[in-house]
């Protein structure tokens, strides 16, 4: 058998030469010409977008009252997120709200340390009493009312 490609062989490569004859510029102008412009933008996949939160920007009485009915007395630990989080707040509300309950002492920084960005609050002792000695009162008007009906 020779090595090298025989004529028939090199008469069907030359048939397949021609068949993907590469495009001249004028061909490329052409088709761009035909299809208007620049053709299709790359489409981007669409990521996921978070809602935005139609959070509260000012205080209100009701919304005072939850600070300290639903978040300090429920919650173990205080931060200005879940304030945020519980009440529908920006958190430059809850910080404030922070900064109220340390000066009406209903909190207290976690371990005495505090830090400007990263507060992690507690109950303070003199709340959690307070806390203690209300529900006893609440209980007995609820069984008075009760023993009435």
């Amino acid at each position: 058998m020779p090595a090298g490609k025989t004529n028939k062989d090199k008469d069907k490569d030359k048939a397949k030469a021609d068949s993907k004859k590469k495009p001249s510029m004028k061909d490329i102008l052409a088709k761009r010409a035909a299809k208007g412009g620049k053709g299709k933008k790359k489409k981007w996949s669409k990521t996921k977008t978070k809602e935005k939160l139609n959070n509260a920007v000012f205080w209100t009485k009701p919304l005072w009252d939850k600070v300290t009915k639903d978040v300090v007395a429920k919650e173990s630990y205080i931060t200005p997120s879940v304030i945020s989080d519980k009440l529908k707040i920006n958190v430059s509300l809850a910080r404030a709200a922070i900064q109220e309950l340390l000066k009406e002492e209903k909190i207290s920084s976690y371990n005495n340390e505090l830090h400007s960005r990263w507060g992690l609050f507690v109950k303070s002792e003199k709340f959690k009493k307070e806390l203690e000695s209300k529900p006893v009162e609440q209980t007995k008007d609820k069984k008075e009312k009760k023993s009435k009906k």
